[in-house]
């Protein structure tokens, strides 16, 4: 085998690895976005299900007086 064709053999690979690296980095980006959303809104949620407990135990506590 000859030289140049070791070297492009080579260049072959290494230009496959850079492909892979590319694309494993911009599947990251986008999980990492949707990781991003999805926490936000699990934070609003938990915002929202703190509120919701907090009228349930009010009106818990209400019924209860009222008996």
């Amino acid at each position: 085998m000859s030289e140049g064709k070791i070297i492009e053999i080579y260049n072959q690979g290494i230009s496959q690895v850079i492909d892979a690296i590319q694309k494993l980095a911009a599947e990251i980006r986008t999980q990492k976005a949707e990781i991003e959303t999805l926490s936000k809104e699990n934070k609003l949620l938990n915002k929202r299900v703190k509120s919701l407990e907090s009228q349930v135990n009010k009106i818990s506590i209400m019924n209860f007086i009222a008996y």
